[in-house]
């Protein structure tokens, strides 16, 4: 390998027969020099899929239950299409595009685009419209006081017309770079819920509660906090039916492993396990890592086909354990 200063990355899962990685964000290993020690990490993140539904029973003062009232009515529209494409791509540009066709459909739906009028100029009348009648509040958390200017600069101006548009000299987003995946991951978000929001007045129906991030990482940080990063030389896809006495984790070594809070984001929490060069030298391969915490196995990845830390000085394993919220819209992407 040669030596640099920048960091290479190995990414273990591609899409077969593409030029494009498949979920690389979330499995990779990466190694640089820092003079002359050689460190290699590796970075696997595990979801934790969460489902939360409320059921109310109306009961009469003598104890007996009431009928309930009638389900909503939904009423089909076209923007729901749009949606739908939106929410079964596994790439994030592609369903970014659209969630927005779905929000400008609905959008217009419910107030039309005057005839001359601009579109950045019919965007902001028809937002403070639908402001006065269900506060936009309900699925935009704002900054400032101007609610309707944050959700056009934020998602219209920043994202959408970034990403739409591709002129030399001119701002815009390139799809799957690092930088503006974040920016446009954080207004996909933002969309959706707009989307749902508006969805509203022709499906009353509610998709189920969630977890907020707050609240998860308050549950993540008790028993991150004393968890311990574990490898394993057993190579083989990871399964829901390991155990820790299994025969994937029965010969493990166990890492100094500080819970990260500092690498945390959103919905997205770390444990670090740090392995140098005294406990590299007894042990042949990584081919699987874990969490451990009360002897009970907290989460396994195969993201290692076999690293040798032969040659190197220090490996660190970051375990991202990751909140999905299966009654909410998809965050979650590929590519």
């Amino acid at each position: 390998m040669k030596s640099a200063r920048l960091p290479w990355i190995y990414c273990r899962s591609t899409a077969a027969k593409t030029s494009q990685f498949a979920a690389a964000f979330d499995e990779h290993i990466l190694w640089w020099r820092d003079r002359r020690r050689l460190i290699s990490r590796v970075f696997a993140v595990s979801d934790l899929a969460i489902y939360t539904q409320v059921q109310l029973t109306r009961m009469a003062a003598a104890g007996n239950v009431l009928p309930g009232p009638p389900p909503p009515v939904t009423q089909y529209h076209d923007s729901f299409r749009y949606f739908r494409l939106a929410q079964v791509s596994d790439d994030l540009v592609e369903s970014f595009r659209n969630m927005y066709l779905a929000f400008e459909l609905a959008l217009s739906s419910l107030y039309p685009r005057l005839g001359g009028e601009r579109e950045g100029d019919w965007l902001k009348r028809a937002l403070t419209a639908a402001n006065t009648g269900t506060p936009l509040s309900n699925a935009f958390t704002p900054s400032t006081t101007d609610i309707v200017s944050e959700i056009f600069d934020s998602i219209y101006v920043n994202v959408r017309c970034a990403l739409f548009h591709a002129k030399y000299g001119r701002p815009r987003a390139t799809p799957h770079s690092l930088p503006d995946r974040v920016k446009v991951a954080d207004a996909h978000d933002k969309l959706s819920r707009i989307v749902l929001l508006l969805a509203s007045n022709w499906s009353p129906s509610s998709s189920g509660g969630c977890i907020t991030s707050a609240g998860f990482s308050l549950w993540a940080s008790g028993f991150l906090g004393s968890a311990v990063v574990i490898v394993s030389e057993q190579v083989g896809s990871a399964r829901v039916e390991e155990v820790l006495d299994g025969p994937e984790y029965r010969d493990h070594i166990t890492l100094p492993s500080p819970y990260a809070p500092g690498l945390a984001s959103p919905s997205l929490e770390f444990l670090v396990g740090i392995a140098q060069l005294g406990l590299l030298a007894a042990f042949g391969k990584i081919a699987r890592v874990g969490a451990n915490s009360d002897e009970q196995l907290l989460l396994s990845a195969d993201s290692c086909p076999g690293l040798s830390p032969d040659s190197l000085d220090e490996v660190e394993i970051h375990l991202g354990l990751r909140l999905r919220n299966m009654g909410s819209t998809k965050l979650i992407y590929k590519a």
